[in-house]
């Protein structure tokens, strides 16, 4: 898109919009990912045609799908932590054991590794 607007991909299915935010983040070297979303936009995009895209980017290239309300569920539950004061979400995401992890090793977000057929 021209404008950064907090979109990266409007995509239309039929009768259905999708909006989807792209992030990437390169792995380091304690195999963790950082991004950040900004909260204006976050909010701004908050329907359920909203997707989040993490880009893992290591010794290859993994992807995360998550739809909006599930990124807001993790937010409501302070796993998603906001930061520099109150305009960013940062999100954190580890890798254990082959197993991906958002926030902590109590919350396994494996399922959505990939899994492309949330985007429906």
């Amino acid at each position: 898109m021209n404008v950064d607007e907090g979109l990266d991909i409007v995509a239309t299915k039929g009768e259905k919009l999708y909006n989807i935010q792209v992030k990437t983040s390169n792995e380091n070297k304690f195999n963790r990912y950082t991004y950040d979303i900004r909260i204006s936009s976050f909010e701004k995009h908050n329907t359920n045609s909203t997707y989040y895209l993490f880009v893992l980017r290591g010794n290859d290239t993994r992807f995360l799908v998550f739809p909006y309300h599930e990124i807001q569920k993790y937010i409501d539950q302070k796993i998603i932590l906001i930061i520099n004061k109150n305009t960013r979400y940062r999100v954190n995401i580890s890798v254990r054991d082959n197993k991906i992890y958002l926030g902590n090793q109590s919350n396994e977000v494996s399922y959505y590794l990939n899994n492309w057929d949330l985007i429906k």
